[in-house]
């Protein structure tokens, strides 16, 4: 059994501020024996200036390194947007860092949040982000860990390819919009975890943006049968816990074992089969 702590806020465009309340977050998590704590999408900095970016090895990634470390803690520095190494537009991305202060997973998101909701540039990624192209997963003494980020969820096939590849834990750090999410949330996060008989861990953000738009809160755990086994309220704050068990992910996955099932088949486009 592992503790896993979701870290719920409301990032700003002060990035100072920011980091202190997720810090703290954090620090509560450890006194709780977390074991994993996964921050929010764009847990950093979240305003109109997208030249705010930042390096792998920016102070900030350095001090959460630190404090896994000396605490013995996996981090997924949710994600941030990261200066791209060979110039041109800033990728969105998440780092995991293990309980000895190393970086072992970075995910660049692949889907790019360009939909037609509001006139808000937040709702048009690709304008001023790079997408990534490959998956990304962490092996960890507790469990095999799938990287993914917020938009992603609306993509089935890479939450399958991972699933294949042995993870048990797909993270989702996000910034889910109101908007969507009151409909839309809940039923993607449970639709991933039972497909593919695995914990789906949501770290959201909450509360109203500087564009006016709102994000919608409920961080959430999701079990391998499609249970929602810890969830945070959407006004507020909240350090979720949630004790997980990759024996959990064996049992469902012996009870209904669909990935051994899985079959490739031909579309037709004529209309024959």
């Amino acid at each position: 059994m592992t503790m896993l702590a979701l870290v719920q806020m409301n990032s700003t465009q002060l990035v100072d501020r920011n980091f202190d309340t997720a810090l703290l977050c954090v620090d509560q998590a450890i006194k709780n024996h977390a074991g994993l704590i996964v921050l929010p999408e764009h847990f950093l900095y979240i305003g109109p200036d997208k030249s705010v970016v930042f390096d792998l090895n920016a102070p900030q990634i350095n001090i959460l390194r630190e404090i896994a470390r000396k605490s013995k803690t996996c981090i997924c520095a949710g994600s941030f947007l990261e200066r791209n190494p060979e110039g041109g537009k800033p990728f969105n991305t998440s780092v995991f860092i293990d309980a000895d202060g190393q970086i072992t997973g970075i995910y660049r998101k692949i889907h790019l949040f360009d939909v037609e909701i509001h006139d808000s540039i937040e709702c048009h990624e690709s304008k001023y982000t790079a997408a990534g192209n490959k998956a990304s997963l962490v092996k960890t003494p507790f469990a095999t860990i799938g990287m993914t980020i917020c938009y992603d969820l609306r993509f089935p096939e890479l939450y399958r390819l991972l699933a294949l590849r042995g993870c048990d834990l797909i993270l989702v750090p996000s910034n889910f919009a109101l908007q969507t999410g009151k409909d839309h949330w809940q039923v993607l996060l449970r639709a991933r975890a039972i497909e593919n008989g695995v914990y789906i861990a949501a770290a959201n953000q909450f509360g109203t943006k500087y564009d006016g738009n709102s994000s919608y809160g409920r961080s959430a755990v999701i079990d391998p049968w499609g249970i929602t086994v810890a969830q945070a309220e959407d006004t507020q704050p909240a350090v979720v816990l949630c004790e997980i068990n990759s024996k959990r992910t064996s049992e469902v996955r012996s009870r209904i074992p669909s990935l051994k099932h899985i079959k490739l088949f031909q579309d037709h486009a004529d209309g024959q089969y």
